[in-house]
């Protein structure tokens, strides 16, 4: 089985750069209700390339990416 990996991008609950979010904050916990569906929420570099990490490792089922419009502060 080929893995599937979808990256989403802009997703955050505060007022951001560009405005109003889109995305409601049950968008996660609908997508994480899905069966066999991996989702990942991180919250800083070191954590999206552990989720990248699984997620390409992963052959069982596919996986979300939610990554935030806003800015990380470098640690």
């Amino acid at each position: 089985m080929q893995e599937l990996i979808y990256i989403m991008i802009h997703d955050y609950i505060g007022l951001g750069e560009d405005g109003p979010t889109h995305q409601p904050v049950e968008q996660l916990a609908g997508l994480r209700a899905e069966p066999r569906l991996l989702v990942f929420r991180p919250a800083d570099g070191n954590e999206t390339a552990g989720a990248y990490k699984v997620s390409v490792t992963n052959r069982d089922a596919p996986t979300v990416i939610a990554l935030s419009g806003e800015r990380w502060q470098q640690t």
